[in-house]
């Protein structure tokens, strides 16, 4: 009847503590996700170097080079209009909660999504690998131009070594 009576009150005090207690332990949270995260990128990475090695021309993989990360492509059948991607922790790491709602803000993934629906998109999750993010980074540019996704395609810059970002390695 206590907890009843007095919810709102306890409610209050539940998130002023939480607050508290997050805010006197963010140190610990902050190695405890990093620790998380570091070990899912491992676990994506040692998958990825399993099926790379099963046929390292096909992922342009380099024997005894280390995976730095992976090119995907997204590929919608019905309009026959592609996304390439880079990343450095394993497409479904970078994507758990789905590519398109990720990518939604672009006026033509969600024109197409709504035009087609979520099953005319495939997913090549893993396309090719490089060693370095110079390596990818040069990859994501070739495919972008490749797959004319920046024109006619879900890309909304010709890739990274194009951006600021590639400018400053």
């Amino acid at each position: 009847e206590y907890y009843k009576d007095n919810a709102e009150t306890i409610k209050k005090y539940n998130k002023e503590y939480q607050k508290e207690y997050y805010k006197d332990n963010a140190e610990y949270h902050k190695e405890y996700y990093k620790e998380y995260n570091t070990k899912k990128v491992q676990e994506a990475l040692q998958q990825i170097k399993i099926e790379v090695e099963s046929n390292p021309e096909k992922y342009n993989y380099i024997e005894g080079k280390e995976i730095y990360g992976i090119i995907y492509l997204v590929h919608n059948i019905n309009s026959d209009k592609y996304y390439v991607g880079q990343t450095i922790v394993g497409f479904d790491n970078r994507y758990s909660s789905g590519w398109l709602y990720a990518h939604s803000k672009k006026d033509t993934v969600k024109h197409d999504l709504e035009l087609y629906g979520e099953n005319s998109f495939e997913y090549i999750k893993l396309f090719k690998v490089a060693h370095s993010q110079y390596e990818l980074d040069k990859l994501e540019a070739y495919y972008i131009d490749y797959y004319n996704s920046y024109e006619k395609g879900y890309n909304e810059n010709r890739g990274n070594i194009f951006t600021n970002r590639g400018k400053e390695k």
